[in-house]
């Protein structure tokens, strides 16, 4: 079953097919189509050195929070923590604001580009191209959400697939000498029943597993096939090892990625003070389990 999921997931990245509830005119290609759009709306003058620093790319599987997130840090930048959140449904196009890092970070600017792209799986081939490392001065940071209260292997998916073995991305992060810092967001923690982010870490690692696993085995003819179906033919690295660090990527050949955990809630804010020192420079608790309730999970 796991095998033929992961088979279907890489078919819909590479297949082009309309998603369900686009126009036929109105293709996939069109889910960043709203960036500059909106950053002229807004003010701002998009893709000018200085006019913002840091880029921090929410993403993940679809109602794990990430909307909900997003309108939490920008009411928590503009002072308005308490104001009413507004109601959010699935998006077939990523959105983007701007938000203040209170002081200028090591791009100058005091300024945080975040964007919330949407998490239909047939959505996730534009994905990459947001986290390539910036062509400013500025650091691209992710921040992958998800649901502490279901199956993390919808995540695992897109974060293998979209990240550690995209060769053309990883190239560009190792050419770059910096590193990509990804922080998964454990949401809904406040849910009964939701998982900390120590379990979300170890099921996590074992989904990643299992994929290596998979693409380790799956057939030249399959491959083939995918190769055969995809407009753009991308290359895809293994992981080395026997075994997935994800405190320690270099072991799988990952150098320049690295992956920190925090558990959090948009409902009580759990874990929003760690969550805007990422997002606005970048900086990560030394222990995030401060940030955990006393209740047993």
């Amino acid at each position: 079953i796991l095998i033929g999921k992961s088979m279907k997931f890489l078919s819909l990245l590479s297949s082009g097919k309309a998603v369900e509830g686009l126009d036929d005119d109105e293709p996939e290609g069109h889910v960043l189509s709203e960036l500059d759009k909106d950053l002229h709306s807004k003010g701002l003058k998009s893709g000018k050195v200085g006019m913002y620093g840091d880029s921090i790319i929410l993403f993940g599987p679809s109602y794990a929070g990430k909307t909900c997130l997003f309108h939490t840090l920008l009411l928590e930048s503009k002072g308005k923590s308490d104001s009413k959140m507004p109601n959010t449904v699935m998006s077939l196009k990523a959105d983007v604001s701007m938000l203040s890092a209170g002081e200028k970070n090591g791009s100058g600017s005091n300024s945080v580009r975040l964007i919330d792209y949407p998490g239909h799986i047939t959505l996730s081939s534009q994905l990459p191209k947001l986290l390539y490392p910036s062509s400013n001065t500025g650091e691209v940071r992710g921040l992958l959400v998800v649901d502490s209260t279901k199956s993390v292997s919808d995540a695992a998916m897109l974060l293998y697939n979209t990240v550690l073995t995209n060769g053309a991305l990883l190239d560009a992060w190792e050419m770059s000498n910096e590193t990509f810092h990804i922080m998964v967001v454990c949401n809904k923690v406040d849910v009964s029943g939701a998982k900390n982010w120590r379990r979300i870490k170890l099921q996590l690692r074992t989904e990643i597993e299992k994929l290596k696993k998979i693409s380790s085995t799956v057939s030249s003819v399959d491959a083939k096939v995918l190769e055969e179906n995809s407009s753009e033919k991308e290359e895809k690295r293994q992981l080395l090892g026997k075994s997935i660090d994800l405190d320690d990527l270099s072991k799988n050949g990952l150098s320049q990625v690295k992956i920190s955990f925090l558990s959090f809630s948009c409902l009580n804010k759990d874990g929003l003070e760690a969550l805007n020192a990422f997002v606005t420079n970048g900086n990560i608790l030394t222990d995030n389990s401060s940030i955990l309730s006393n209740r047993k999970r």
